[in-house]
């Protein structure tokens, strides 16, 4: 499994995930600069386009809001596999960022 680099924070947030149809994997995901950190300012990136930001050294975590509407850093997101996205490190062969919202 991948790590985000020691020292390195990540330059991505992920808040929210739309799955496929059946449910089984992830589609995309609504992300945040890290550095700007609200709700308001995402945009929605495919999960292929994710898989190869991470590829390439790109670091991601998913966020989740606190009572004031900014973003609050969770758990680095890896790649498992080569092809599912996790934020844990349970090798399960599924996409799994936790329990962040359906968008």
């Amino acid at each position: 499994m991948e790590k985000e680099k020691k020292g390195k924070k990540a330059e991505y947030l992920i808040s929210g995930v739309r799955m496929n149809p059946s449910g089984t994997q992830i589609e995309s995901l609504r992300r945040h600069k890290a550095v700007s950190a609200s709700l308001e300012d995402c945009d929605y990136i495919s999960r292929s386009a994710i898989l190869e930001d991470i590829k390439n050294g790109v670091n991601y975590a998913t966020a989740f809001p606190d009572k004031d509407g900014n973003l609050r850093k969770g758990s680095a997101i890896s790649i498992y596999k080569e092809k599912y996205l996790r934020s844990n490190e349970n090798n399960t062969e599924k996409d799994n960022l936790g329990s962040l919202p359906q968008i």
